[in-house]
């Protein structure tokens, strides 16, 4: 049944979840571009779940053989909506948590003591890795310090508004006070 889908010439689905063992340390990764749902992320071609029309030949003779795509059938696009719905449903709880941290960050103040000089220049700098510990030990949020932006380490006491990505599309801003440390 499925050779008489394939010379009718079909739609391709790829449906992969994980990568063939030999595909692991390869960067680029996709199939062709002709006709199917791709597993894999190939130049030229097509992306993971994505549905393309494939010769037959390339079809039947490299896609299926090496499980990079399977056929566009009912069931198989049915599983694919699928799970196209429940990564849509995933990635708007995701923004949702993350615009709702957003707004309670806004209100948070972080304080942080350091050894300053005259004039109020500090000993040293206050880098993102320092403002996400403070954010971690006074707040219990837990940050990634590459999501805080900072132009340059703070060098001199007082208070200051630093931008910090929550998520892709979500960007709040917290305020840090640097104080003397007695």
């Amino acid at each position: 049944m499925l050779f008489d889908l394939l010379f009718q010439g079909f739609t391709m689905a790829s449906i992969i979840t994980e990568y063939p063992k030999n595909y692991q340390n390869r960067i680029e990764r996709v199939c062709d571009e002709k006709s199917g749902e791709c597993r894999l992320n190939r130049k030229g071609t097509g992306k993971k779940n994505e549905v393309k029309e494939v010769s037959d030949g390339y079809a039947r003779n490299y896609l299926l053989p090496k499980k990079l795509a399977v056929p566009a059938d009912n069931t198989n696009m049915k599983e694919l909506n699928e799970k196209n719905k429940s990564k849509e449903l995933k990635a708007q709880k995701e923004y949702e948590a993350a615009v709702e941290l957003g707004k309670k960050m806004e209100e948070l103040n972080v304080v942080i003591y350091a050894k300053a000089g005259d004039g109020g220049r500090l000993f040293g700098s206050i880098t993102s890795k320092d403002i996400a510990e403070q954010i971690k030990k006074q707040h219990n949020i837990e940050v990634d310090k590459r999501k805080i932006t900072l132009d340059e380490p703070i060098r001199v006491l007082g208070s200051r508004f630093v931008d910090i990505k929550i998520h892709q599309k979500v960007t709040t801003r917290l305020r840090v006070d640097v104080k003397e440390k007695q």
